[in-house]
């Protein structure tokens, strides 16, 4: 996880804060570990994302699904596989639109010492039950999005993964189409109205050709809501 665009002390700061989150993979935590072994300057990156994530964690309230989501969400839960443990933190057990908004900070982090412009809108979302990231959605203008996997989607036989989204006051889910869960998506929200903050996003697995009814019927893969970038 390195940028030659950024200075040392800039990716020491990012990497700190990816490893705060657990949201390194194996190897890049083991490394990083070895490098807090034997430099302070990594520990005290460490220490300081440790304090700033703690921090936004206390002020983020949480959410609770509606009864019907709920249900949906414990079904999927119970047909997910096993997934490999990830390194134990201080978010784990916090609640996943906790963990949503801490991801976006760290996002935004990133954004801002790539020197890219800021999005409007961010969705991070993630498995049931999970904390780790698995897909991030970003708007510039709330109209046209970029939805892009974070890790491995495994995806039955004959079966596909399906994008809806759900803005507060809305009847229903839309279905914002298919979506390969190996590549990233971009698209237009069309006659849909802007992205709203705390509009619902998910992923869920549905029968070939989508889902028949219009709605969501498979387990969800995963789900997050939109927050306004930073």
């Amino acid at each position: 996880m390195t940028d030659s665009s950024l200075s040392k002390e800039e990716q020491l700061s990012l990497s700190a804060a990816y490893y705060v989150m657990g949201a390194l993979d194996a190897e890049e935590r083991e490394q990083f570990e070895v490098r807090m072994a034997q430099e302070s300057e990594a520990r005290e990156a460490v220490a300081y994302w440790e304090d700033r994530l703690e921090l936004l964690n206390e002020l983020v309230p949480s959410v609770e699904p509606s009864p019907f989501a709920r249900l949906r969400i414990e079904r999927s839960l119970d047909e997910l596989k096993m997934r490999e443990p990830t390194r134990p933190s201080m978010w784990q057990g916090s609640g996943i639109w906790r963990m949503a908004t801490a991801a976006l900070l760290v996002v935004c982090v990133g954004l801002f010492l790539v020197r890219e412009p800021a999005p409007t809108h961010i969705v991070v979302l993630t498995a049931p039950g999970q904390t780790q990231p698995g897909w991030m959605l970003t708007s510039y203008d709330g109209s046209s999005i970029e939805l892009k996997p974070l890790v491995a989607t495994q995806v039955p036989e004959g079966k596909v993964l399906e994008f809806w989204t759900k803005a507060e006051g809305w009847e229903k889910p839309v279905s914002l189409g298919l979506v390969d869960p190996d590549r990233s998506l971009e698209t237009q929200l069309e006659e849909l109205s802007a992205i709203t903050p705390n509009q619902l996003f998910e992923l869920t697995i549905e029968q070939s050709g989508g889902s028949p009814t219009g709605l969501p019927t498979g387990p969800v893969q995963f789900i997050g809501r939109a927050v306004t970038g930073i």
